[in-house]
């Protein structure tokens, strides 16, 4: 009997046994917790062995001697012996188990039917020591299929997908940030990693297959293979290649031949990669099931596998649109495994910077530029400064800073134009520019010593030195030996000049 029984209820069942001839009987009954891992198993193995035990208990051995004949169930032994040279050969995968358990159940169902029959009849007749051998042998051959299913389980079951053990991923652009900001003026390159998991499996991968689905955001008429591995070999793929199919010779190292086959459907924008391993003498699938091209992983990494491919994004995205990437992963039978989901932010814009409006003349060599910017995107990374001397070509006075001001020194009677380019994280650069943004004349005045610009020069300009010394702020015009201190320095040199030029 098989019931679901949701959590926290019960389930009451009565049993009525009608014995077949007088006795003592002892009776027990099993309760078994069906999980996905064990149902099959145990579900076969449930209905063999009651109609097993039946037999053995109840039939003598001299009845089940006596005749030769299989009778009326010869076609389900036919059956029977076809779905063990199945389960031994090239279907003994889950894919067997699911398609033929319910054959196999049926089959054990009529023998629980001829049973019947069986007890109904005399013991000394023909018909019942017939089926009572026949049931005998019937059960014992499903039951060693029950226990070949077991066996299945316990030694041949491989991946499953749950959790922290997914050990497949996929690899693209690292962009930056929280975002992944990338920008667009190449290929995007993008690695898929598959392992024969050793907590899991137990035996090698004969049929690995990738299907990638490709964003909206691609263009898939730019897709190309790159190169791929597995087991510690690295193959080539030819350049500009957007369809590959192989067979490779690894028999040496791995007893095997490997069918490759890979490309794209452009109309289900697919990407798709399946090795295949390949039996040396049969050219089919090995029937062995240890025989395989992935090896269980170890310290070596010989159960690891990749492929890498590039691809570019449609020619009209724009900066804040989204490229995804994920793939399906099968490996034999097994149900699929999906990768993480990764993501790019593309940003196709550059930034925009500009210096900000200087004085149109310095009465110190030394002065304070600032410049900003701002970007759409991923955000400016550095900055850098372009200066022009007297109408001369520019040149970079600071390349790749993050600060946005510094102090510039010049020389006296010069005059400089600025400009500023800046590129942000993504790898955005803004473009060159013709036209400066800042300009100054640095020039000092006949009377250098007169700061306060009243035409002479005094007390009040010396006093006005005085008050600027070691303040926080730096005003050039009051550096008056241009070290670019203010401080006592330029007040001996002002009362000097003060001195020697006032009567």
């Amino acid at each position: 009997f098989f019931y679901n029984i949701p959590p926290g209820d019960t389930k009451t069942m009565n049993i009525f046994v009608m014995p077949g001839r007088p006795g003592e009987y002892d009776f027990s009954t099993g309760i078994v917790a069906l999980t996905d891992d064990n149902f099959d198993s145990t579900l076969v193995r449930c209905v063999v062995e009651g109609v097993q035990q039946e037999w053995l208990e109840m039939v003598p051995d001299s009845l089940l001697t006596r005749f030769d004949e299989r009778g009326i169930l010869r076609t389900e032994y036919d059956r029977i012996s076809r779905l063990e040279r199945m389960a031994k050969g090239l279907y003994y995968r889950r894919r067997f188990i699911r398609k033929k358990l319910p054959q196999v159940v049926k089959l054990v169902e009529t023998g629980i039917g001829m049973s019947g029959y069986s007890l109904d009849k005399p013991a000394s007749t023909l018909g019942a020591v017939t089926a009572a051998k026949d049931m005998m042998e019937f059960t014992y051959r499903a039951s060693r299929l029950a226990g070949e299913i077991t066996e299945f389980h316990d030694r041949y079951r491989r991946y499953v997908a749950t959790g922290s053990w997914d050990p497949n991923d996929i690899i693209g652009p690292a962009g930056f940030g929280d975002e992944r900001w990338i920008n667009v003026p190449q290929p995007l390159t993008y690695q898929i990693r598959f392992e024969n998991d050793p907590n899991l499996a137990n035996a090698p991968a004969q049929e690995v297959r990738i299907r990638h689905p490709l964003d909206t955001t691609v263009d898939v008429t730019t897709f190309r293979l790159g190169n791929f591995g597995f087991s510690n070999f690295n193959f080539e793929v030819p350049e500009d290649c957007a369809f590959y199919a192989t067979r490779l010779d690894v028999s040496d190292s791995l007893g095997v031949y490997v069918d490759v086959q890979a490309g794209i459907d452009l109309q289900t924008r697919e990407a798709y990669w399946t090795f295949t391993a390949v039996d040396t003498a049969t050219g089919e699938l090995p029937t062995d099931p240890y025989a395989g091209f992935l090896p269980v992983n170890d310290a070596a990494h010989r159960g690891e596998g990749f492929v890498f491919y590039t691809i570019q994004p449609k020619p009209d995205v724009q900066t804040g649109d989204v490229i995804h990437a994920n793939a399906e992963i099968i490996f034999d039978v097994n149900d699929p495994i999906n990768t993480p989901d990764i993501f790019n932010t593309v940003d196709i814009d550059p930034p925009v910077s500009r210096v900000n409006p200087l004085p149109p003349a310095s009465i110190s060599r030394h002065f304070l530029v600032d410049w900003s910017g701002e970007d759409t995107g991923a955000g400016i990374r550095e900055y850098s400064i372009f200066v022009s001397e007297n109408g001369g070509p520019y040149r970079p006075w600071l390349s790749g800073v993050t600060q946005t001001s510094a102090v510039f020194s010049g020389t006296n009677g010069s005059f400089y134009r600025f400009y500023s380019r800046a590129d942000d994280y993504a790898g955005n650069i803004e473009p060159p520019k013709s036209l400066p943004e800042a300009s100054i004349l640095v020039a000092r005045p006949n009377f250098p010593y007169d700061v306060n610009g009243d035409g002479t020069v005094d007390v009040i300009d010396l006093q006005d030195v005085l008050i600027h010394i070691n303040r926080d702020e730096y005003e050039p015009q009051y550096d008056i030996n241009d070290d670019q201190v203010i401080d006592l320095k330029d007040v001996q040199e002002m009362g000097l000049f003060w001195h020697q030029n006032t009567p």
